[in-house]
């Protein structure tokens, strides 16, 4: 399996066997996406000792994300991978956030009842956040208008939510989770890799084609168009 997130500036793939990591990348490149995107996929391929005719199955984070971003990992996988049957799957690139954030230190209590809620964050601009709550239950401690604005993204994973949150909302979610306001505005949760295993592990993602991917933008109302609509 070929993972990628190239929803945002992060640039994260994993090549994946047999429920382990032969090779990975996750930096933040010094070139744009679109200049280094093939280089970076080839050098992790060799470290691998991996052919692309190998690969039988395809996991892209189709967002929320960059539309260059999101559009230059898609076109990437497109000129690989299209003609060749593989099995293309689609996750949330906030819940491989989440699950990257998991054991780290960006983790909250909501009540004494609850167990841990992990969150990621992508910020819109304009103090507005697309926010990614992984819930073990807490999401029902949440106030019911704040409950209105997540929904479930990914069907086979029913515990994980997304939403769009900003002013008022924004204020009290920063309250129930304080690092979602203690970290600078432009600052993106971070990837791991290693999220990805847990991903394909459990199923959380959805099939589809690669000639017709549903992408979501970060910005609003491109959020869910597909692929060949007009924006």
């Amino acid at each position: 399996t070929l993972a990628l997130d190239s929803s945002s500036k992060p640039l994260s793939l994993a090549l994946i066997s047999d429920g382990r990591i032969l090779a990975s990348y996750n930096d933040m490149p010094s070139e744009p996406q679109s200049s280094v995107i093939i280089k970076v996929i080839d050098s992790v391929f060799k470290k691998a000792n991996v052919t692309v005719d190998q690969i039988t199955d395809v996991l892209f984070c189709n967002g929320p994300g960059s539309f260059t971003s999101l559009r230059v990992g898609l076109a990437t996988l497109q000129g690989l991978f299209l003609k060749s049957g593989v099995r293309f799957l689609v996750t949330s690139s906030l819940l491989l956030r989440c699950l990257s954030s998991s054991d780290q230190s960006d983790t909250s209590d909501l009540s004494d009842k609850s167990d841990k809620a992990f969150w990621a964050k992508l910020p819109l601009g304009r103090d507005r956040l697309a926010v990614g709550l992984f819930d073990h239950g807490a999401q029902k401690l949440l106030p019911k208008h704040i409950q209105s604005l997540f929904k479930q993204r990914v069907p086979s994973c029913p515990n994980y939510y997304e939403g769009f949150l900003s002013g008022e909302h924004l204020a009290e979610m920063n309250q129930l989770f304080p690092a979602l306001s203690s970290i600078a505005p432009d600052d993106i949760s971070r990837t791991d890799p290693t999220a990805f295993l847990t991903i394909i592990e459990k199923k959380w993602f959805e099939e589809t084609s690669l000639a017709q991917v549903r992408l979501f933008y970060m910005i609003e109302p491109d959020v869910g168009k597909k692929v060949g609509e007009s924006i």
